[in-house]
């Protein structure tokens, strides 16, 4: 069960808070005044793309440094929390080794004002498709280099990508019974015990999560539980099935976790 809560918060900030960015207007105005922190959330939800497991796990919401790939569509995020904020931390590069030519390899810095003072976030949305210049084949390093600034300093490292997982169960546009477990199979299970997959279902009817246990890349199945499907409506849904790899850094006295996930989705019917 302590892994199913985990699940639970875990998907509940990444599939709760964050929102599909062709949903959104990434210019939307936010609310004017001393702002609060759902003024933020909101500007997150414009900035990211639905699926997206942006925290390690339902308790660590330090800094995150993320790339991703979501249904093929390269995306790139950071956030670094400082003294119970989002802060600035200068400018956000990406790139990877090998490098790849690329023109556009900064993130969009956004801001909303929280109690006066600003929250920050970084992004790739506003310049997809140019942005970032990366690959997800586990073989590529990505690198960020971070400026820095008061509250974060100068930040250089990489993390070894991933890449997307190939689904063979449930089919797309499979039927799925609400009274069983959902078993989820990956064909291209990997060996390192380091990357890490998780899976849940989306109500396409009011939205509401059934989320899977957490299982290693190498174990090749993954479940969504009886008890969670049964919390769902029957009609339209989404699987999401992410894999990830997830490292944790400390910047001074600030938690940052690097981290790539490649993630890819597909429709299905609940019965």
């Amino acid at each position: 069960m302590r892994a199913a809560f985990r699940a639970t918060v875990l998907i509940t900030l990444a599939a709760g808070v964050l929102a599909g960015c062709a949903k959104h207007n990434p210019t939307a105005p936010i609310a004017s005044s001393n702002g609060v922190p759902g003024d933020f959330y909101r500007l997150w939800g414009s900035s990211y793309v639905d699926g997206a497991a942006f925290f390690s796990s339902g308790e660590d919401t330090a800094g995150q440094l993320v790339t991703m790939t979501v249904d093929g569509l390269p995306v790139a995020a950071a956030l670094i929390r400082a003294g119970g904020r989002y802060v600035n931390v200068g400018t956000v590069r990406v790139g990877q080794s090998p490098p790849i030519a690329s023109f556009v390899d900064t993130l969009a810095r956004r801001s909303v004002p929280v109690y006066g003072t600003p929250w920050y976030l970084y992004t790739s949305v506003p310049n997809l498709a140019a942005l970032p210049p990366v690959t997800f084949d586990g073989v590529a390093q990505h690198h960020f280099r971070v400026s820095g600034s008061v509250d974060f300093a100068a930040f250089d490292d990489s993390i070894l990508s991933v890449r997307p997982p190939v689904v063979s169960a449930p089919a797309i546009g499979a039927t799925v019974p609400r009274t069983s477990d959902l078993i989820v199979n990956w064909s291209d299970a990997g060996s390192d015990p380091d990357v890490q997959m998780i899976c849940f279902v989306r109500s396409a009817v009011n939205s509401n999560i059934a989320p899977g246990l957490h299982a290693r890349d190498l174990d090749g199945a993954a479940t969504i539980q009886r008890f969670a499907l049964e919390a769902l409506p029957p009609g339209e849904a989404r699987l999401t099935v992410i894999r990830y790899r997830a490292v944790r850094r400390v910047n001074g006295p600030v938690a940052v976790n690097l981290k790539c996930e490649a993630i890819v989705r597909r429709a299905l019917t609940l019965q």
